[in-house]
């Protein structure tokens, strides 16, 4: 299993969400990743808050296991592109789109139950903004599990698989196999998500805000904001081309 294929499949299973509208909780803006600054007298504020519901949204367990039904996973691939765009290689972005097709029921399950409690022990502290017109930059301190750390572990993880599933697999098809690779990656997240001594990454994070309108949000571009995604992606982080 190689290390590429893992970082993409968990880095599919978060950015894929965050681009994507809530469902069912009340929001104070009809885009639940920022905040209408009509009313607010301070800008910095407003900035703030747009930075600290977007973290909510994102963490909220509900939110997330909307975002996994079959409905709302329909156009996953769609949102992730719009994120990464190009920004990356033209193999990873390929890479994702495999995933995407490869997604089974019990994969679904796993995800939304490794985001949920892996997301929990996301923390952050905003120590500075700055505003230049429509431009903000945010420092945020954040610390967020860095499942990127175990990826020896994970390869490991999947290779005892499959020696001790060796004549099951030989009866599957190249899909079949391809498919319980990912539920078991996705199992093995699950698992690191539970662990009370996982490390963790720990940092000064610089966040890209933009006012569009009379509401302030994140810059919900990979390259741009890439060192925030890369705390929410628990450590991942894909290599950004020019």
């Amino acid at each position: 299993m190689k290390k590429r294929m893992i970082l993409l499949v968990l880095l599919f299973g978060v950015v894929s969400f965050s681009k994507t509208g809530v469902v069912g909780t009340p929001t104070r803006s009809k885009n639940n990743f920022s905040t209408k600054v009509i009313g607010v007298k301070n800008e910095e504020s407003a900035v703030n808050k747009a930075f600290e519901e977007y973290i909510g949204n994102f963490k909220n367990p509900e939110n997330i296991r909307q975002q996994y039904t079959e409905k709302n996973r329909e156009n996953s691939t769609k949102k992730t592109d719009e994120i990464v765009g190009n920004s990356v290689s033209k193999s990873d972005r390929e890479g994702l789109k495999k995933i995407d097709n490869l997604v089974t029921n019990k994969t679904n399950e796993n995800t939304i139950n490794y985001l949920i409690k892996a997301n929990e022990k996301i923390s952050y502290k905003i120590l500075n903004t700055e505003i230049k017109g429509n431009q903000a930059i945010l420092i945020v301190h954040m610390k967020a599990p860095n499942f990127a750390a175990y990826m020896d572990e994970m390869e490991n993880y999947i290779k005892k698989y499959i020696n001790q599933n060796s004549m099951k697999i030989k009866q599957m098809t190249e899909r079949e196999y391809q498919e319980s690779i990912l539920e078991k990656m996705t199992e093995f997240f699950l698992e690191l998500s539970e662990r009370n001594n996982i490390q963790y990454l720990e940092g000064d994070v610089k966040v890209f805000a933009e006012k569009v309108g009379n509401e302030w949000r994140l810059v919900e571009d990979y390259k741009v904001n890439n060192d925030f995604y890369r705390y929410i992606s628990f450590g991942v982080a894909l290599n950004v081309v020019d």
